[in-house]
């Protein structure tokens, strides 16, 4: 703003000078030169770069707030950079400024009525958009990711200008909320007097846009009316551009239509210059493509080129297309976001939602698109703008904050008061930074505490007297933690490559940094962050001797301020864990396991237990480095067995210590399988049940291929049983099983069962005949059954008793000793014999008289 400053002081100069030498020559006798206090109300106005939406006369400090423009801490700086232009540089902008071509393509007045279509459909694309944002950040259903998280959880968006209901993220838990609106030609007609009246406290005005298809420039034509009325009710002003450039020479011009557009209105201007580049679908800027690099460009030249003319640059962009989803990205996918940052560009971020849910730097929110205003016919985007006090040093008996500027102020009151609400210190200032060292009793503040800092205003009457605000500002500020008291290595707590550090709390801690240092090295080297009073120490070298301290912390959005390092604590490390341990070989009654031998050890101790923990064997001693390992005989088949080994050696301080020791649970191989059966068998299917083997994790079964001549695998089970489906029918098949273990990711498998024939059910005879041949004799023939070993004939009495049973191998049978005035059922199966299992067949049944002496065929 400087620069800004300088021309306007030269001009007037120059004009003040041709008055009075037109008055001196007699040239001008009725003029009075009467511009020496409306320039020095510009002057201050454009020094402060703020726009008061108060009056200055406010008779006492339970009077309405002064509304403070909402700038970042690093935004205000903007306006008061050391690298002032010469006069020749300020006459080459200000002869670029007051250039009266426009670019070839802005769309001139007289022109604007044709191009009001492609206006109105580039609104109505970004109304649309907008709409789904909302829609999307109330229901949860979005197309642009399928992340569902609680920030999802609010079913109300907020469209009332006081914001109530608001949830605002922690980095502004300490600012003040300011709330306004933004506005553009859609909005129509305003009546700025009530807009102010409704609490509306700021504006940023639409200046012009660059169209979507034919990439014209072109003024709002509601921007001039916009803007002289919101002054003319002082509200402070912001400005924003709709952006289609496509290229870094289309933003700058961009930027020099925008700079010529509000050159007039200078001395409204307070809040940022916004770019708001957003895409339409098949505009210039879909069909462009551009690079993320390409479209960072863009909005840096744009933003610079207004920063250069003396405005606070401000970038607007939605929550989906300026950030990540996961917040800490360095940057989004469409724009270097962290760049925007790292220059001090003045975030507007908009998310329709109860709450940002987002840690990245922002300093103003646009919460709604359907906001409703007094004064405003249509709906209206609302937005929240923040001015917050940052706390930039503490002690254990001072504290330093700073702030924001406030719109019109003369100087800041500040005052310091306790958590209770008391009152312990106040003061005034011009600046706008306070170092606290002692309270209004002398008292200095202590260590570990925490204070209220607030702020307000305060302006001059037309006398001189102080004029006060309210507290818009209230932050929280802290003195560095008090002492760490105590600190140690817990007893025997040292493992080989570590140690578990403990310490007293510090009052006023939220965190602690831990330092340690290796014997032998002069500095300490950060370890780690913690904000327990405990911390185990990894991954220090075996053997060595090691200091360590902490550091207590206090953190204040942000920012951390150290308190006194502890006293330290001295401890060795053992020897290293022997890791890893490995299992190398196994049998039923044996196991064999290996390890590789750490650096600078004596030997080791190798221990065996059993899953009960009981120690199996005595402990082995190994000295002899080139044995790598160890071999257990005589064990259980099918257990489990817990094996560790550790090292020793000297320490730092040449003592004999144990390293932690390595660990491996072996199982040996389990019993050969036996009992095997058949259960059950179908036309289709066969069961075959086992004993169980004592610590088998599972069994393998596997089929005989006659006519490969080799035994496939066919199933694992947990279960001591299997059935064979698909089979053929009256089919002999043959089996085997074998139990396993698992241990460290290895199958040991026992001794495979012995073979097991069973076979398939064969079908019952598709024909029976019966034929009496005597009053005691009956002979019986049937269909053969292929694939049949024999068959079996039941006979029985009328109620069902069983009277006989009769084997062949033929498919005819005679049956004697039947007696006179009987009725008898006969009942003819086919069987399979494998081995000394029999398997029936289903059957087929007749029935005859040998009285009647009649042949049956069935």
């Amino acid at each position: 703003m400087k620069r800004r400053i300088l021309s306007n002081q030269y001009k007037k100069a120059m004009a003040l000078l041709l008055l009075l030498s037109l008055l001196i020559s007699g040239l001008l006798p009725d003029v009075q030169v009467a511009a020496g206090v409306t320039s020095a109300e510009n002057e201050h106005s454009m020094m402060t770069g703020l726009a008061s939406a108060d009056s200055m006369d406010v008779p006492d400090e339970n009077a309405e707030v002064h509304r403070p423009t909402v700038t970042n801490l690093a935004y205000a700086d903007l306006l008061n950079e050391s690298n002032e232009m010469t006069v020749a540089d300020e006459m080459t902008v200000a002869d670029e400024l007051t250039d009266t071509d426009q670019p070839e393509d802005m769309v001139s007045p007289e022109d604007y009525a044709q191009y009001e279509e492609e206006d109105r459909k580039d609104y109505l694309a970004v109304k649309k958009i907008r709409a789904a944002r909302a829609k999307a950040n109330k229901t949860g259903n979005t197309a642009a990711s399928s992340l569902q998280s609680v920030e999802w959880a609010d079913k109300k968006l907020v469209n009332s200008i006081d914001g109530k209901g608001l949830t605002h993220e922690s980095q502004h838990s300490a600012s003040a909320k300011i709330f306004g609106i933004d506005v553009s030609k859609w909005n129509g007609d305003i009546d700025w007097k009530k807009v102010k009246a409704a609490g509306v406290s700021f504006v940023i005005i639409r200046v012009g846009n660059r169209f979507s298809a034919s990439g014209k420039l072109a003024v709002d034509p509601y921007f001039e009316s916009y803007i002289k009325g919101a002054h003319s009710v002082g509200l402070p002003v912001g400005i924003y551009y709709f952006s289609q450039d496509i290229s870094t020479a289309e933003a700058k011009a961009s930027a020099q239509f925008v700079l010529k557009q509000i050159k007039k209105y200078a001395s409204y201007i307070s809040y940022p210059i916004f770019y708001d580049m957003e895409m339409i679908d098949g505009g210039r800027l879909d069909k462009a493509n551009l690079s993320k690099k390409k479209r960072t460009d863009i909005w840096c030249t744009f933003c610079d080129a207004v920063k250069a003319a003396g405005y606070i640059p401000g970038v607007y962009a939605s929550y989906y297309s300026y950030y990540d989803y996961n917040d800490n990205a360095v940057d989004s996918a469409h724009v270097s976001t962290s760049l925007f940052e790292k220059k001090g560009y003045y975030i507007w971020l908009a998310r329709y939602n109860t709450r940002t849910y987002s840690s990245r730097p922002y300093s103003m929110w646009q919460y709604s698109s359907t906001g409703k205003v007094d004064g405003i016919n249509s709906y209206v985007d609302l937005n929240v703008a923040y001015v917050r006090a940052e706390q930039t040093q503490a002690t254990a008996s001072s504290f330093r904050v700073k702030w924001d500027k406030l719109d019109k102020a003369k100087g800041y009151y500040y005052a310091v008061f306790d958590k209770k609400g008391n009152k312990l210190y106040g003061a005034h200032t011009t600046g706008r930074t306070a170092t606290i060292t002692k309270f209004s009793d002398k008292s200095a503040p202590k260590a570990g505490q925490k204070y209220i800092f607030k702020v307000r205003k305060y302006t001059l009457d037309a006398s001189g007297k102080k004029v006060y605000g309210k507290y818009v500002i209230s932050a929280p500020v802290y003195t560095t933690p008090c002492d760490i008291k105590t600190i140690a290595c817990k007893a025997k707590s040292e493992t080989g490559n570590g140690a578990t550090i403990t310490w007293s709390a510090a009052k006023g801690a939220t965190g602690y940094v831990i330092y340690y240092k290796e014997e032998g090295r002069a500095a300490y080297r950060k370890l780690a962050m913690t904000d327990s009073t405990s911390y185990v120490i990894h991954e220090l070298s075996p053997q060595k001797k090691y200091t360590v301290k902490v550091i207590p912390f206090v953190n204040v959005t942000g920012n951390d301020f150290y308190g006194n390092e502890s006293g330290t604590v001295t401890f060795c490390t053992s020897v290293a864990t022997v890791i890893p341990l490995k299992q190398v070989s196994t049998s039923k009654n044996r196991i064999c396991i290996g390890w590789t031998w750490p650096k600078n050890v004596l030997g080791l101790q190798v221990f065996l237990y059993d899953a009960d923990g009981k120690q199996v064997t005595e402990p082995v001693t190994i000295e002899d480095q080139t044995i790598q390992s160890y071999a257990y005989s005589g064990l259980t088949p099918g257990a489990k067995y817990i094996c560790k080994v550790r090292a020793y050696g000297m320490n730092a301080e040449d003592t004999l210590v144990y390293g932690r020791p390595g660990r491996i649970e072996v199982k040996t191989r389990p019993e050969q399988i036996t009992g095997l059966k058949r259960k059950a068998s179908t036309a289709n299917s066969t069961t075959i049940v086992w004993k169980p083997v004592s610590g088998a994790d599972g069994y393998r079964v596997y089929q005989w291929n006659a006519s490969k001549k080799s035994w496939k695998y066919v199933k694992t089970t947990t279960q001591p049983s299997y059935r064979a489906k698909k089979l053929k029918i009256a089919t002999k098949y043959k089996y085997r099983v074998r139990a396993f273990v698992k241990s460290n990711g290895i199958y040991g498998f026992g001794t495979y069962s012995d073979a097991y024939e069973t076979a398939t059910k064969a079908p019952k005879p598709k024909s029976l005949k019966i034929k009496f041949k005597s009053a005691s004799s009956a002979t019986l023939k049937w269909s053969k059954v292929t694939g049949a070993t024999g068959y079996r004939i039941l006979i029985y009495d009328r109620v069902g008793k069983l009277v006989d049973t009769r084997l062949t191998k033929k498919t005819s049978c005679k049956v004697t000793g039947l007696k006179r005035g009987k009725t008898y059922r006969f009942r003819v199966q086919a069987y399979i014999t494998t081995g000394s299992t029999t398997v029936f067949g289903s059957s087929l049944w007749g029935r005859g008289s040998a009285d009647s002496r009649v042949s049956q065929k069935v």
